[in-house]
């Protein structure tokens, strides 16, 4: 390695398992994924220090198996996993996930930035971490397009060689003692999967032990690794060097032809070989296996160390149920994700576009829809289309606050997952940093869409004070829609639920239906409506007796009949306005409670 790779150098752990089992389905009727040879678990080492890859046929538990040792979440887990003979500490292990969850307008640079700056203590100096990404970079060889950005689907950015390093660096950076990933390959050409897997064993040479699964590697790749653990049906086949494997093969009648590759002969065998045979193999290469003694060994040395013998199933099930600990505060934390959130909106320059454009533009159709409503002196002039004007630009208001959200936020579910679960930031500060940048942004937009609608309407009362109401009617709008954001699975079912949530948010405005006839054991949806509150401050801007007072007896009349049979008192001004706050926080902390359950779960 270079010079940059003493500067992160690491303290490899061992890691052992024994007992290992996991099973879905019902407890009547369970499907054992993982069991072990006659049912007693697997059992395994992987020494300090070393390179190991997990392979096995599709359905083998290799995925389970690396989920396990790595303390993810799993349903009917039993058995034992340490690390350096303890239980595992979740801070000092990371997990690199098969599909490369990044921020796609960061730049790699900015991505280990962001973990570094979150996750490594406090005590760490800001230069200290700026050293350590530096030599990450280096490391993974990814100065090249170090200040690129990741991009997506949508918008281009490094090659998926290159995310898949910045994920690996992500973890790196952080300085774990074992780092777990799934498939670290997969989709990617022969050169990139040989880069990747060369850069994970130059990882494992100065002192990070590396497991990963991995489907079908090249000759080249296999040669790389120091230890494998081949899974055939839950069970272990071969755990040991890779180097031994042919002669291991070879014993048993079993050696791989001459010139062919090792992994491809030993997957071959496990979906060929009667299920009778291999498990005869199995046993014999078991006996001799270095890695189920190593575990053996490490478990009773544990277990007498602590005075008992115990599964670690409810430990370790506390382990990863449970966020570690941060290395930042909650200032840096809202700082490093608004900072991110900024560039996001920034960056995405389309969007940021779209954003603006779209109310002006459908403002304007209002306001020549709805050309001079607002104009008493006009022959044609009514309460109800001047009152409608209005409604209408709430209307559009309300769509305009909760659509980019509940398109949006299941989008970065995954990334948020990924990132609360190994303790980056807390729901809490997630929610915060989001805030901050969605406050200014909704205000602008607020104020766009009354400057291209007032004047043509012709409406009276302070402009301010319309913006400041549509303001805070979408504060309390996008609160909606970021909890139901927060509870759907997907972009594709919050789609189809959000007319659930907003259409009744019309129906209660009280334009197309008054609230007195309005069953009564419907009504009281209403008060978890913003739309209605943030109409009701409209109508007492435009209605109120601060701009009636001054008009003809019939035209006044007409006004304060439209507020009495939408029960909008002239003196509640104060009272829509903490309602619509009030919906605007409570939805939020709901929001932030809903997201940190799902979190868990999965984590």
């Amino acid at each position: 390695m270079a010079e940059s790779s003493r500067s992160v150098r690491h303290t490899g752990s061992s890691v052992c398992w024994s007992g290992v089992k996991v099973t879905a389905g019902s407890k009547k009727n369970p499907k054992p994924i993982l069991k072990g040879a006659g049912g007693e678990g697997l059992s395994g080492y992987v020494e300090g220090g070393k390179f190991c890859a997990i392979m096995g046929p599709s359905g083998a538990g290799k995925t389970t198996l690396l989920n396990a040792l790595a303390g993810r979440r799993l349903p009917n887990f039993e058995g034992t996993v340490l690390v350096d003979g303890k239980e595992p500490d979740r801070r000092r292990i990371a997990f690199v996930m098969q599909e490369d969850v990044l921020c796609p307008t960061q730049t790699p640079r900015e991505a280990l930035m962001f973990s570094a700056g979150l996750r490594l203590p406090a005590t760490v100096s800001l230069a200290e971490k700026r050293k350590l990404v530096e030599a990450t970079l280096r490391e993974l060889k990814l100065e090249r397009c170090a200040d690129t950005l990741v991009g997506d689907a949508v918008k281009r950015g490094i090659s998926g060689g290159e995310k898949k390093r910045t994920s690996i660096g992500i973890e790196l950076v952080v300085r774990p003692k074992v780092l777990f990933l799934d498939e670290p390959t997969s989709g990617l050409d022969s050169y990139a999967a040989y880069s990747v897997v060369e850069n994970l064993r130059q990882l494992s040479a100065v002192g990070c032990t590396v497991l990963s699964t991995i489907h079908q590697p090249s000759s080249e790749v296999f040669g790389l690794f120091a230890d494998v653990i081949f899974l055939s049906l839950g069970e272990t086949f071969y755990s040991g060097a890779a180097a031994d494997l042919p002669s291991s093969l070879a014993a048993h009648g079993l050696a791989p032809p001459p010139l062919s590759n090792p992994a491809d002969h030993t997957m071959f065998l496990l979906q060929t070989k009667p299920v009778e045979e291999l498990q005869r193999v199995a046993a014999e290469l078991n006996k001799k296996s270095t890695a189920a003694a190593s575990a053996a060994a490490a478990v009773d040395a544990h277990f007498a160390a602590a005075g008992e013998r115990r599964s670690l199933a409810t430990s370790l099930g506390a382990w990863t149920g449970s966020a570690p600990r941060r290395g930042a505060g909650i200032l840096t934390e809202v700082y490093y994700l608004a900072r991110r959130e900024k560039n996001s909106l920034l960056r995405d320059r389309a969007g940021l576009v779209a954003a603006i454009a779209a109310p002006c533009c459908l403002n304007l159709l209002f306001a020549g829809i709805f050309y001079q409503a607002g104009d008493r002196e006009r022959p044609n002039y009514q309460v109800m289309t001047h009152f409608g004007a209005i409604s209408q630009i709430a209307i559009g208001g309300m769509f305009g606050a909760a659509q980019p959200l509940l398109l949006s936020f299941p989008l970065e579910a995954a990334l948020f997952k990924k990132e609360y679960g190994v303790g980056t930031y807390t729901a809490t500060t997630y929610f915060a940093a989001k805030t901050a940048v969605e406050v200014p942004k909704s205000f602008l937009v607020a104020a766009l869409t009354w400057l291209v609608s007032y004047w043509l309407i012709a409406l009276e009362g302070p402009i301010i004070l319309y913006i400041l109401a549509l303001w805070l009617m979408g504060f309390a709008i996008a609160s909606t829609a970021l909890l139901l954001g927060c509870l759907v699975p997907n972009v594709e079912v919050g789609l189809q639920v959000s007319p659930a949530v907003l259409v009744p948010q019309i129906l209660f405005a009280g334009f197309f239906i008054k609230s007195e006839q309005i069953p009564p054991f419907l009504r009281w949806a209403q008060y978890l409506c913003s739309l209605r509150y943030g109409n009701n401050l409209f109508a007492l801007i435009a209605f109120g007796p601060q701009e009636t007072d001054s008009w003809d007896n019939s035209t006044r009349a007409e006004a304060e009949l439209l507020l009495e049979l939408n029960q909008i008192e002239p003196g509640d001004w104060w009272v829509n306005v903490l309602v619509l706050a009030s919906i605007g926080v409570a939805f939020r902390l709901v929001a932030i409670a809903a997201l940190s359950w799902r979190a868990a779960r999965t984590a």
